[in-house]
């Protein structure tokens, strides 16, 4: 077994005496808090179905078709209300117990890591720095969820679940693309690099591509098949500018999707760096103006410790750049971070509060290897 398994396990032994003693108490609050909210999920699901009910009797009572009665402009904006209303009671249980969740407990697992650091709302990565890292050079709109800032081991480290969107404009629709969904780690390092260095996972640009415009394709089909069923319903021919602007739709769609394909996806200026890793050659690609600063950079620890957070974080992509004083790793993943309950588990489930630890100690011991990187740097300097 590795070094660092061993201090993963102490780190892990500490933390369940920390629970037990600072954090069981609110989780047990929490468990109260969740039946309640299953309750309240069960009546609103209830009453949705009566009110539902309700609707078709009244149909059959009066002879009438359920889809005729829809086809009243009135009738089809209340059942959109009502529609609306629903989802939102649905969804409110969950949202409501995950806020609750975060405030109880993320300041209290945090402290157990370093005392300076905290839980916040508050966005704290500059969108500079985002851009600089060449990851996402162009973006219009950033929208952050949860945060975490503060220190750890005199290091400055900025954790943000954030989603970047970028406005498409096509003639005259508008849409929002979304090029990145996932977790921003950002720290402000002691030592400072004099070139950039970008290491990106490998991806299957195909899949990629496919994966972001399959929300197009779609959009698209749901349109024609429900204005197909609607025809139906009303017993009526389907227009032909309907296929035909169906049609468009494809043809555009695979339009973008073989410019994407045929467009340049890799760092420019940049020059790829060749390690003798190969588990880490395997994963990603390197590029650097300075060779020697990156293998000196890229130490087999720090390697070893990034492919432990990609792992951590269920192995999802992730990327990471050094530049000045910062490394920015952008982790592309669609869950929640600091995720420590469920609605449908109980609270006192310790597992989900284990996978968030581990998730926040792989982050930190990044730092923690920096740290030493640091260290060794400054006494070769000192000796010579």
């Amino acid at each position: 077994m590795r070094e660092d398994d061993y201090k993963k396990i102490e780190i892990m032994d500490r933390f369940r005496s920390y629970y037990i003693s600072n954090l069981k108490q609110n989780f047990s609050t929490l468990e109260s808090i969740r039946k309640e909210y299953i309750i309240f999920l069960i009546e609103w699901l209830v009453f949705g179905g009566l009110i539902f009910g309700g609707y078709v009797c009244f149909c059959k009572i009066n002879n009438f078709s359920i889809f005729i009665v829809m086809s009243s402009r009135l009738w089809l904006f209340l059942c959109m209300v009502c529609l609306y209303i629903f989802g939102w009671g649905c969804a409110y249980p969950f949202q409501a117990f995950k806020k609750k969740t975060k405030n109880m407990t993320m300041n209290k697992i945090l402290e157990f890591f370093d005392q300076k650091l905290r839980y916040t709302k508050n966005f704290s990565i500059s969108e500079v720095k985002v851009k600089q890292s060449k990851f996402f050079s162009y973006f219009d709109e950033s929208q952050n969820e949860d945060n975490v800032e503060g220190e750890y081991n005199r290091y400055i480290v900025n954790i943000s679940e954030q989603k970047l969107v970028r406005f498409v404009n096509m003639g005259k629709f508008k849409y929002h693309k979304k090029i990145f969904k996932g977790v921003l780690i950002h720290l402000d390092l002691k030592n400072r690099y004099k070139k950039q260095i970008v290491v990106c996972e490998k991806e299957n640009i195909l899949r990629r591509i496919i994966k972001e415009w399959i929300y197009v394709l779609f959009v698209l089909i749901c349109f024609y098949g429900l204005y197909s069923f609607w025809a139906f319903c009303k017993s009526m021919d389907m227009p032909w500018y309907v296929f035909l602007f169906f049609l468009i739709g494809l043809v555009c769609c695979f339009g973008q999707m073989l410019v994407a394909l045929f467009k340049s996806v890799s760092v420019k200026k940049e020059k790829q760096v060749n390690l003798e890793d190969i588990l880490f050659s395997k994963t990603w690609k390197v590029y650097a103006d300075d060779q020697v600063e990156a293998r000196y950079v890229l130490t087999p620890a720090l390697m070893e410790r990034m492919l432990a957070v990609k792992k951590l974080f269920h192995g999802n992509r992730l990327d990471f750049s050094f530049w000045g004083n910062n490394l920015l790793i952008a982790v592309h993943t669609g869950k929640d971070m600091f995720e420590t309950t469920s609605l449908f588990k109980s609270a006192l489930d310790y597992r989900k509060v284990q996978e968030v630890i581990c998730q926040l100690y792989s982050v930190f011991s990044v730092i923690d290897a920096l740290k030493l990187q640091g260290e060794s740097k400054t006494g070769i300097k000192k000796e010579s």
